[in-house]
């Protein structure tokens, strides 16, 4: 058998671990990142904000598996959550509709949208802990705005 490396007809590709091979000849682009769910379940507080999408996404991409839980605007945040869908395996979300003081946590944690321009700050985001004995996460809290808005 002759094999030409230059201009194959057909690729092959090879991924090995400890104690498997896997073969394939194709390879499909993703939304990249660690499998949904993974990582565990966690709240995602919306108010309709733009800045929500990249949070969510950022924690998808992480594994976790998200529960909007919108607070106010509606309609927003149900288009911030279509557009999330395609990093959530291309499934629905879920939505709670309930103020975080009637809400039951059934979840990890809590992720807010908190940036460098947000009135919100750091003293805020402890306050959510304590308040509400859960963790919370601001994964744009270090962000520019210049990424936050890219």
């Amino acid at each position: 058998v002759s094999v030409n490396l230059d201009f194959p007809k057909k690729e092959i590709f090879i991924e090995l671990d400890e104690d498997d091979l896997f073969l394939f000849s194709k390879i499909e682009e993703c939304a990249k990142g660690i499998p949904v769910g993974v990582e565990g379940k966690i709240g995602l507080l919306m108010e309709g904000n733009p800045s929500e999408f990249l949070a969510g996404k950022l924690m998808l991409k992480r594994g976790c598996e998200i529960i909007p839980i919108v607070q106010k605007n509606k309609a927003k945040c149900s288009k911030i959550l279509k557009k999330l869908k395609e990093f959530n395996s291309y499934v629905e979300f879920k939505p709670l509709f309930v103020s975080l003081d009637k809400l039951r946590f059934n979840f990890d944690a809590l992720i807010v949208s908190y940036d460098k321009v947000s009135k919100q700050n750091l003293d805020s985001l402890i306050e959510l802990q304590k308040k509400y004995n859960i963790a919370v996460f601001a994964p744009l809290m270090g962000l520019t705005k210049e990424l936050v808005e890219a």
